[in-house]
């Protein structure tokens, strides 16, 4: 009778060890949603807090509201080029290349293909800076590399979508 009193207590003890350990998990796991929603209020508030003074200058120089529905666009799509803004825009050409030269002088946007003539993209930098601070925070970057990438299928039609996600991705580096 004793053996099998000492069974229970000792199965009694497992159970609360694993119930402390559990409570051990669920509190270090609510730390780090806390923690995430933190870095997200912080991040949603640079990004108003940006968008509140892009509008500002574009305010302050009394240009017209294209510059303010591209503006809107590169919160979607932070990287542009003059075709997708004629198409964005509905204007012409010379408009659209107008319209972001002075988004350039504005330092809101900037040529990401400096050396192009053709086929030109923009990049809408200080977003993406918010934006990518996640990854400055969860890796240490040793080194950055500038490079191009290629897509196939449905990878392409996600991105176009806005619903792309480069989370799992990896390079390669060949012949370097």
């Amino acid at each position: 009778p004793r053996m099998s009193g000492s069974k229970i207590k000792c199965q009694d003890c497992e159970k609360q060890a694993y119930k402390k350990l559990e409570r051990k998990q669920i509190i270090a796991h609510l730390k780090g949603v806390a923690v995430t929603a933190d870095e997200a209020t912080v991040a949603a508030k640079e990004i108003i807090r940006l968008k509140s003074d892009c509008e500002s200058k574009i305010v302050s120089r009394g240009w017209s509201v294209v510059y303010n529905i591209l503006l809107d666009y590169l919160f979607e799509f932070p990287i542009v080029s003059i075709n997708d803004a004629v198409e964005k825009l509905q204007v012409s050409y010379p408009t659209a290349v107008k319209v972001i030269d002075n988004l350039c002088s504005l330092d809101v946007l900037q040529d990401i293909t400096p050396d192009q003539k053709r086929n030109k993209k923009y990049a809408f930098v200080s977003y993406m800076e918010i934006l990518n601070r996640k990854a400055s925070h969860d890796y240490f970057i040793k080194d950055t590399y500038e490079c191009g990438i290629v897509l196939k299928g449905t990878e392409i039609k996600s991105l176009r979508r806005g619903s792309g996600d480069f989370k799992d991705t990896f390079a390669l580096i060949r012949s370097g």
